[in-house]
């Protein structure tokens, strides 16, 4: 009897420690897999900050094509807006030009003349600008300066351009404004040209800086309504 109980206290303590072994292995177990599950866990959460980054770098892209699209097509309207102004501004040059030609003076080809200068009269005049008009006549702006002591309403000149001391082309300009002893007047008008004459071609084409002006005053009115004539 004593001997059964013996060997059923054993088998009990045997199978207890066989028991608390599997306990053991099975803690073992599941330490190893919360240590498994916290690395995936931040794994996760990185994959997870990851993922955002790259959302919000898709957005930020999206957002920057946008705004690319956005420039371009405002770029495209002011580019549009800049020709518009540009030709805007050209029709009101032109527009401009025409109205000073009619109230600052005509211009005329030169009349031959064989007389004699019996005396000048001190004038000079610089080209400040000039550009095509038409297919006969250049636009230009010439400014007079009144070299003398007298006050005029209006004068004729015979205006000579030259180009390396190169006769080029003359025009006869009347200049209908009032101009005072030393101040200036500014002329604007159309110079007719003939394409097929070389120098007049050579005076279309050259820069105004290069122009040298002369001018051949032939009548002027003063302030008092004296005429007087220069040829």
């Amino acid at each position: 009897m004593l001997k059964a109980c013996i060997l059923l206290l054993l088998c009990s303590t045997l199978a207890f420690a066989s028991r608390r072994q599997q306990i053991r292995t099975l803690q073992t177990r599941v330490s190893e897999q919360e240590d498994t599950i916290s690395k995936l866990r931040r794994e996760n959460a990185d994959l997870t900050a990851d993922l955002e980054e790259y959302k919000q770098s898709a957005e930020e892209a999206r957002r920057l094509r946008e705004a690319k699209l956005t420039l371009e097509s405002e770029l495209e309207i002011l580019q549009d807006d800049k020709e518009d102004s540009i030709r805007y501004y050209s029709r009101l040059t032109d527009s401009l030009q025409q109205m000073l030609m009619r109230s600052s003076g005509e211009t005329s080809r030169p009349r031959e003349s064989t007389e004699t200068p019996r005396e000048t009269f001190p004038i000079t005049a610089n080209l400040l600008s000039k550009r095509h008009h038409d297919d006969q006549n250049i636009a230009a702006n010439i400014v007079f300066t009144n070299n003398s002591a007298t006050h005029l309403e209006r004068f004729t000149a015979n205006v000579v351009f030259y180009d390396n001391s190169r006769r080029l082309h003359e025009v006869v300009i009347d200049v209908n404004q009032s101009v005072r002893a030393g101040e200036n007047v500014s002329w604007f008008g159309a110079i007719p040209y003939d394409r097929n004459d070389s120098d007049q071609a050579r005076f279309y084409n050259a820069d105004h800086r290069d122009i040298d002006v002369k001018v051949e005053v032939r009548e002027t009115v003063d302030s008092q309504g004296r005429e007087r004539s220069y040829r």
